[in-house]
């Protein structure tokens, strides 16, 4: 996956041809299953393992 770190995630759809729904719906999938609400914490914990 993905993480546009500007917080511009019509980037991200033009970029791999989904559109902006799809991108919406994964995210709030990996934010639940992660236990996080906003795409910070994501990039946050992301930037913590690399």
């Amino acid at each position: 996956m993905r993480i546009d770190r500007t917080g511009k995630r019509r980037l991200v759809p033009a970029e791999l041809g989904i559109s902006a729904h799809t991108v919406k719906h994964h995210m709030k999938g990996v934010f639940g299953k992660m236990g996080i609400e906003r795409q910070a914490d994501l990039v946050a914990i992301v930037s913590r393992l690399s």
